[in-house]
């Protein structure tokens, strides 16, 4: 089905242009079609701003996403069919969608314009707070459309393969000289001596949720009556509720008022709760874990991830949680 294009691809959806509208329709539905890419938009797809006719005549303002790759395809159609006819879905509203363009097979969408920016131009505490309670709606909605079973495989990373990798750049000086180096080798080395043991709790947590995948300020937005919606469903998988929230968590390492003094774990504990997805399991041991193993990742991710705060943060992370995490 569809998939993120190549290099350049993004010039070949502007040219199918024509092909979408028809796919969509035609000139009666989509019009006023104009390009833009975003400033976190990664890939070859392009994104757009159109006016959208439904059934009823009605003109909506739209945001064109093309291509999508086969999870947000699957994920944003289904999550809209499951809220059809709610006042404040979780995700977009969709208005069209389809697999190809032309003779190409491009998977697109045509979603609900949402005003403003993402909420990373203006966070605060309840900002924070409400995108918890959103991710815990999606996973409830995920769950209705396709349950958790004991069968279902939780999604696995090569931590040990990256730690490596972080030991080696440490090594070699590539980021860090003199204590600071020093520091980070007797750290990274404590973490090899335990990660046996942290990767068998944490490839042994249950699976139990459908994870956004994504979950930071810039794939939140608000409607224009204050609801919160979360969008870019590229990344959801299976795997452990924390995985979230601690996804958001970092985010804030290096920034101590990033998240307004919200805790990400806490808070989507709280609301899982709320909605009767309440798990009887250490969740605050399994966080630990998860901490240690991302931090150690974070010197062979530098460039990506973060910068020298967030590098000095992490170390800081590994002082905490490795105590309580491997024991």
């Amino acid at each position: 089905m569809g998939f993120f294009a190549p290099e350049g691809g993004a010039s070949l959806v502007q040219a199918l242009a024509p092909a979408l509208v028809a796919a969509a329709g035609g000139p009666a539905r989509l019009q006023g079609l104009t390009w833009f890419r975003s400033t976190h938009q990664r890939g070859g797809g392009a994104t757009g701003y159109a006016q959208y006719a439904d059934d009823n005549g009605q003109t909506h303002d739209a945001v064109i996403k093309a291509p999508v790759n086969s999870i947000e395809y699957r994920w944003t159609v289904r999550l809209a069919h499951a809220q059809c006819g709610e006042p404040s879905p979780v995700t977009p509203r969709l208005y069209a969608h389809g697999t190809s363009m032309g003779d190409y097979d491009f998977a697109w969408l045509i979603l609900e314009r949402l005003p403003g920016q993402p909420l990373a131009g203006a966070l605060d505490g309840q900002g924070v707070r409400d995108m918890l309670t959103a991710a815990a709606r999606l996973e409830g909605l995920a769950r209705d459309i396709e349950p958790i079973t004991p069968d279902t495989q939780a999604k696995q990373i090569d931590f040990e393969a990256v730690i490596n990798k972080s030991r080696d750049v440490v090594r070699r000086g590539v980021l860090v000289a003199g204590a600071e180096a020093q520091h980070w080798n007797n750290t990274l080395k404590a973490v090899t001596s335990a990660l046996p043991f942290l990767l068998a709790r944490w490839r042994n947590r249950p699976c139990n949720a459908w994870c956004h995948g994504d979950l930071h300020p810039g794939n939140a937005m608000r409607r224009a009556d204050g609801t919160l919606v979360l969008i870019d469903l590229a990344l959801m998988h299976t795997g452990h509720w924390v995985e979230d929230a601690l996804y958001l968590e970092r985010t804030s390492w290096g920034r101590p008022d990033g998240l307004c003094a919200v805790n990400p774990v806490k808070e989507l504990a709280l609301h899982r709760r709320e909605l009767a997805m309440h798990d009887n399991e250490d969740y605050g041991m399994l966080a630990c874990v998860r901490r240690v193993l991302t931090a150690s990742c974070a010197p062979a991710l530098i460039e990506r991830e973060g910068n020298r705060v967030y590098l000095q943060a992490a170390l800081e992370i590994i002082r905490k949680n490795l105590p309580m995490a491997s024991h």
